[in-house]
């Protein structure tokens, strides 16, 4: 780096530290490249060059083989390899945002998706008002479909994120003590709704 900009680099690297990234400028001069884990945990690459920047997020490989990909054009006399920290920072932004928006989107389409195959499936015989592990099975379920539904209006409170990290917990008690082989699909697939709820709730938290 140059030493007139090595500072600046480096807050760049501190500040998103401070925002949960696990990112590490590994060049700063054309191109500039930074890399390393989202918030969320998903690695990305992030390039400028010529006139452009580009984001390469999850996948095998984010620089060759990204799950996820966007670039925005640069609108500099300069190249895109030669911006200023500052620059670069909230074009990383601007990219992290368009694909977090992305994400959150595809997750909310399989959410909606679940609750409506959840709505068709019957509720296993034998299982109104029956305990296992403690847990009501009929409050189990509408627990779960509850908090995904206010999922899908929209984020939940503080209070109701809780609610919906211990009801997750619930599950691990409660279906290795079902026997029952349709009881067991069911709740399954009704726990895998309670966590792709909470999928999307880490998401908007990022």
């Amino acid at each position: 780096m140059a030493r007139d900009t090595t500072a600046l680099w480096q807050q760049l690297e501190t500040r998103l530290h401070d925002a949960g990234w696990d990112a590490e400028v590994t060049c700063a001069v054309s191109p500039v490249q930074i890399e390393g884990s989202l918030p969320s945990g998903e690695p990305f690459y992030f390039r400028c060059r010529r006139q452009n920047c580009d984001l390469g997020v999850g996948g095998e490989d984010p620089v060759c083989a990204p799950e996820w990909s966007g670039d925005v054009d640069v609108e500099s006399e300069h190249s895109a390899g030669y911006l200023h920290p500052d620059d670069a920072l909230d074009i990383l932004r601007e990219l992290h945002d368009r694909w977090l928006a992305e994400r959150i989107k595809e997750k909310l389409d399989a959410l909606s998706r679940m609750t409506a195959e959840h709505m068709a499936l019957p509720f296993p015989p034998g299982f109104r008002g029956l305990d296992a592990e403690g847990r009501d099975m009929v409050m189990l379920d509408a627990g779960a479909y509850g908090y995904a539904t206010s999922v899908l209006k929209g984020p939940l409170t503080e209070q109701h994120r809780a609610g919906l990290t211990r009801l997750m917990a619930v599950f691990g008690e409660v279906l290795p003590a079902i026997e029952d082989e349709y009881a067991t699909r069911y709740y399954a697939h009704v726990r895998d709704m309670a966590v792709l709820a909470a999928e999307v709730e880490n998401l908007r938290e990022k």
